[in-house]
């Protein structure tokens, strides 16, 4: 402490024994140095601190368990961090679940705090992640802009793929991914790479020939990790949904279940288009309209 710390040494008047203790030395200089605590003041600073904007969880709660060792809070210091926590994290909707929980315990606050902090990284991450996603517009708005392929970097892709609004010469489909006819054999000529519908062999043909009221989907799949960077999660019916982004697909599908497990699932809708996907036709049970948010577009 150095040569100045001599004198004050000198004022403590310790016995022999007691100039040897640690703790005693110590403690005689923490009452010299420290001036005596306004317990009110140290209270009333603690009950005033709010997560500030870019402080993370962890450092709001560190900030609190240091601020209580001042506050003399005695057996009840849990009760008044769990308090401040709970009424000062940012997260407001995380903060009404914690203040319906009547039995929350101090250990439970900090576990649900940190938990919901690392999951927002994650979804932030994902968003990140993500390449484009169609400008969704509100119910206002008479148009909404279309998803564009990126523009193919060889002649070869161009030659394979239709250009927008083209029926496909194999398929007799619109699409802007892989042809679902690739790999098909055909039922008139047997031949592989086109459907039955656009077959050219010699002889009678029937009209098989889809309206202008088809839509292509792709192909649905589990959201499995490989596929996580594809996915963002958006509130339906105050449920919130894994959707596949930049598929190309004319329509947005999901499955039974998850239309049932909607809280108060709208009503449906009958479908009458045709639905095409790269393994074939899918029967639809019917449609309905929903309104959802991402990145503050409704």
């Amino acid at each position: 402490m150095g040569p100045q710390s001599e004198g004050v040494f000198s004022q403590f008047s310790l016995s022999e024994d007691d100039s040897k203790k640690y703790d005693v030395v110590i403690t005689k200089f923490d009452n010299h140095f420290a001036p005596k605590r306004n317990v009110i003041h140290e209270r009333a600073m603690f009950n005033k601190r709010d997560q500030l904007p870019d402080e993370s969880a962890e450092s709001f709660i560190r900030v609190l368990y240091e601020m209580a060792e001042r506050c003399d809070f005695g057996a009840a210091k849990d009760d008044a961090i769990r308090d401040r926590l709970v009424v000062g994290i940012s997260d407001k909707e995380l903060s009404q679940r914690l203040q319906l929980k009547a039995d929350l315990k101090l250990c439970d606050a900090v576990t649900d705090i940190r938990q919901a902090e690392v999951v927002k990284a994650q979804v932030s991450a994902q968003s990140s992640a993500t390449k484009a996603i169609g400008e969704v517009k509100t119910k206002s708005g008479p148009k909404y802009k279309q998803y564009q392929k990126p523009k193919p970097q060889t002649a070869s892709k161009q030659m394979s793929q239709p250009r927008k609004d083209e029926k496909c010469g194999k398929c007799g489909l619109v699409h802007r991914v892989k042809c679902p006819a690739k790999g098909v054999k055909c039922k008139k000529c047997q031949k592989v790479g086109h459907f039955a519908r656009c077959c050219r062999s010699v002889g009678e043909v029937e009209d098989t020939t889809l309206d202008n009221e088809d839509f292509f989907f792709g192909v649905v799949q589990v959201n499995d990790a490989e596929q996580q960077q594809w996915y963002v999660r958006l509130p339906i019916n105050n449920i919130d949904v894994d959707f596949k982004i930049d598929s190309g697909a004319d329509v947005s599908l999901m499955t039974a279940k998850t239309y049932e497990s909607l809280i108060d699932p709208p009503p449906l809708s009958q479908f009458t288009h045709n639905l095409q996907g790269v393994s074939g036709p899918l029967k639809a049970k019917g449609s309905f309209l929903a309104r959802t948010t991402y990145n503050n577009q409704t």
